[in-house]
């Protein structure tokens, strides 16, 4: 939807943007992290895991903007103090399964 009806173009024109064109491009989970992280696109659209191994690597500077998976997650910890994600503390890790998307969105200017 956001292609087909060019709604990046359009809000970046609105905004002061007018000359903005969003390229399309398919790309696996991880052809998508590589590419966020090296600058060679500007969103992209993965799951849950990825995200989080993002959010990870750059200490923060990826930010997820919107869940695009309908599955339930569960948080699993040996540790019994973790209930909650705001139990984490900076020496404690958290593992997640590979994402098993084959095909991703991304998108660049």
């Amino acid at each position: 939807m956001i292609e087909k009806q060019q709604l990046i173009e359009k809000h970046a024109a609105r905004l002061g943007a007018p000359n903005v064109k969003a390229k399309w491009v398919n790309l696996s989970g991880g052809a998508q992290t590589d590419a966020l992280l090296s600058g060679g696109v500007d969103v992209v659209n993965i799951g849950v895991g990825n995200l989080l191994l993002l959010w990870d690597r750059t200490r923060g500077g990826i930010k997820g903007v919107v869940a695009t998976s309908a599955l339930l997650l569960a948080l699993i910890s040996r540790e019994p103090k973790i209930k909650t994600l705001k139990d984490f503390g900076s020496g404690d890790k958290i593992a997640v399964r590979p994402s098993r998307s084959r095909h991703g969105r991304s998108c660049s200017r």
